[in-house]
């Protein structure tokens, strides 16, 4: 699943803040407060996306996709590099996030699938490893 944005991106210079790109996504995920978290498994990283309103129909974003939307994607974590590393939300790393789900005290767990782990991000942003399939 493809997800375009013409968005406000908010770690480039004022001159530059609009950008066009495709977050590489397999999971949108709502936690409760009501925040959108999406996967990106070619950057890395997990973005928080906020969306407006449906702007216009484009068959040719895909054929099971007909609505464009505007909006803003922030990172939430992750560096953008491919890695294996605990810590805090931006100094994390990890390697094709894919699978995001929220417990009930609203940790998100991430299937973290080119490490082959589960990784836990607690409310307080610390990313850390629940389980990693041994070598």
């Amino acid at each position: 699943m493809f997800i375009r944005f013409d968005s406000l991106i908010d770690d480039i210079p004022p001159s530059l803040n609009t950008a066009r790109f495709k977050v590489h996504s397999t999971h949108l995920v709502v936690n409760a407060q009501g925040q959108v978290f999406t996967n990106d498994t070619e950057t890395h990283q997990i973005w928080t996306v906020t969306f407006d309103k449906p702007q216009h129909f484009d068959l040719s974003l895909s054929p099971d996709v007909a609505v464009a939307y505007t909006g803003k994607a922030v990172v939430f974590a992750g560096t953008g590099k491919p890695g294996h590393k605990d810590g805090p939300l931006l100094e994390a790393q990890f390697n094709q996030p894919a699978g995001l789900v929220f417990d009930k005290t609203g940790n998100m767990y991430v299937a973290d699938t080119g490490n082959k782990a589960i990784r836990k991000i607690t409310p307080e942003g610390i990313v850390s490893t629940v389980y990693q399939v041994p070598d």
